[in-house]
């Protein structure tokens, strides 16, 4: 279960944003209901129900489970019927003490989640509570929904000190006001909070205790657990980002990641990596970060220097993780492989399958000529499998041909050519190549009339198109587009949630780079 911190990290970044919404939400309009079924009652539904699952235990969440599905088998219910299923097979199990109803309301009839404030002094942790925004100075009176607990939230406390046994963990319940609990083990010594990352917040520790982690992680990595070296990046990136923390201690953290060799953490730090290298694209800086994430990656470039051996599931995926990160940072002998790799696919070699999108991406951005192009397009022709379609379709996406561009949003214009419900993931596609992106953009602009037509305003795959094209945008000028855009169109249709975001998202990258990438250039200059 340790890769559900995936899901977890995912609808995270969703939800701290103002224009999230709860999971449980009244619906008055028809498109709303597109809007709505998005990460948030899926992901972070799954994510607070093993939250629960944790604090009532497997035993009394199975049987309520079951309870609860045979009682209204072939019917209709509501979620107060689940947790009062839960209810009773936790009092009889535990004999009660928990109101499972008044805790998990906090977490299904309100958006967003909190971040837990830590402070240690000798022997007790000071607990405090703040609803968690990425966005230092977001608007929170513009907030879609308003909240029923003031964006307060019943929380399952659990943490962990240096020199506790391996499962021994302390619990606690933090109310809405706070709590102070006494603590074992020396004021110097570490501690984890949100052990094993079950609970659906992020942690802020003391200065002291992050440099202790840090220290630990350099050390002896392994002294804290797989999903808690994960936990400690996500929550250090995400709370600088929020202005929450310095970017120094975050960045200090990744100084361990050449030792590590495991892929939940690595995939942490693949996304927050892959963020920053997005980000930092057209700063000063960038030209040191790459050069930071080759030498982060150089050990596991090396003990996976075979593209095609076979290896377990999760060493599959970070092999990827480390390929896309190796060569997307510039490593010669990375692209080198990808570009020799690309060829053998091309004539109808093997390819793993685990590596067949890196190998499409950065093979086609150094080789993706017209004659690999149209190999490609070929391919894509004649392929049956859809999974390979996909990669194929990923991949022409990746020349930096302009013209090759053209021609590809024309075909994807063209029914005849590619499927009208695979526009959208082209046209992803494309906007994800540096190169592609003013392309998408000016195109979706230009033709907004001519897309609403043949989608109509209502497609969730029109809603998306604007946030997928914008998510690194981090300038003024692409912010003032953006605005003469929705002020040009203003009906959003299922869109509508989505451009709100979309201009979230854009301010915070545009006050990110101007807080951040002087201190980023300052980490590197010291650690390179």
């Amino acid at each position: 279960m340790d890769q559900f911190v995936e899901t977890l990290y995912s609808v995270f970044s969703v939800d701290q944003i103002v224009s999230s919404h709860p999971i449980i939400v009244d619906v008055n309009r028809p498109e709303e209901i597109i809007e709505v079924f998005d990460s948030i009652p899926y992901s972070k539904g799954a994510s607070v129900l093993r939250m629960l699952n944790d604090f009532i235990g497997e035993a009394s969440f199975k049987e309520g489970l079951t309870s609860y599905l045979n009682k209204f088998e072939y019917g209709n219910a509501k979620s107060a019927d689940l947790w009062d299923s839960l209810q009773e097979a936790y009092d009889n199990n535990v004999g009660g003490g928990v109101n499972i109803a008044e805790v998990m309301n906090t977490w299904t009839k309100q958006m967003g989640f909190p971040v837990v404030n830590v402070e240690r002094s000798g022997n007790d942790l000071r607990l405090t509570q703040d609803w968690f925004l990425v966005d230092p100075n977001a608007n929170t009176s513009a907030a879609p929904y308003e909240s029923p607990y003031g964006y307060k939230w019943e929380i399952p406390f659990t943490s962990k000190f240096k020199n506790s046994l391996e499962d021994d963990r302390t619990f606690t319940w933090m109310g809405v006001d706070g709590l102070e609990v006494s603590v074992p083990g020396d004021d110097s010594d570490w501690y984890i909070a949100n052990f094993e990352q079950m609970g659906y917040y992020r942690v802020k520790y003391e200065e002291n205790n992050w440099k202790a982690l840090t220290t630990q992680l350099i050390n002896d990595h392994e002294a804290i657990p797989v999903t808690d070296r994960s936990g400690l990046l996500e929550d250090s990136f995400n709370l600088a980002n929020a202005e929450q923390l310095s970017y120094d201690i975050a960045l200090d953290l990744t100084l361990y990641l050449d030792q590590e060799n495991d892929y939940v953490p690595w995939d942490a730090a693949y996304g927050n990596f892959w963020w920053l290298n997005e980000i930092l694209r057209f700063q000063p800086a960038y030209g040191d970060w790459r050069t930071y994430l080759a030498k982060q990656t150089a050990n596991l470039m090396a003990t996976y220097a075979d593209w095609n051996e076979t290896l377990s599931h999760l060493d599959g995926f970070l092999r990827s993780d480390i390929i896309y990160l190796a060569c997307g940072s510039g490593n010669p002998d990375c692209l080198a492989e990808a570009k020799r790799q690309l060829q053998i696919y091309l004539n109808n070699g093997y390819v793993s399958p685990n590596v067949r999108s890196p190998v499409l991406r950065f093979g086609m951005e150094q080789d993706g000529g017209q004659e690999n192009w149209d190999k490609m397009w070929e391919m894509y022709i004649n392929s049956t499998l859809s999974s390979e379609k996909s990669r194929l379709l990923s991949g022409m996406a990746r020349t930096r041909h302009v013209w090759l561009l053209s021609r590809y949003i024309e075909y994807a214009m063209d029914e005849s050519k590619i499927r009208s419900q695979d526009f959208f993931s082209v046209m992803y596609y494309i906007a994800s190549n540096p190169v592609g992106n003013p392309l998408v953009w000016d195109f979706t602009r230009a033709n907004w009339e001519t897309l609403v037509d043949r989608f109509g305003i209502n497609s969730g795959g029109l809603g998306g198109l604007i946030p997928d094209i914008t998510y690194y945008y981090c300038t003024e000028l692409k912010l003032q587009q953006m605005e003469e855009f929705f002020t040009k169109y203003p009906e959003a249709g299922a869109g509508t949630r989505g451009r709100q975001q979309a201009l979230e998202r854009v301010k915070t990258n545009i006050d990110w780079v101007k807080r951040n990438q002087d201190v980023i250039q300052q980490w590197l200059n010291r650690n390179l």
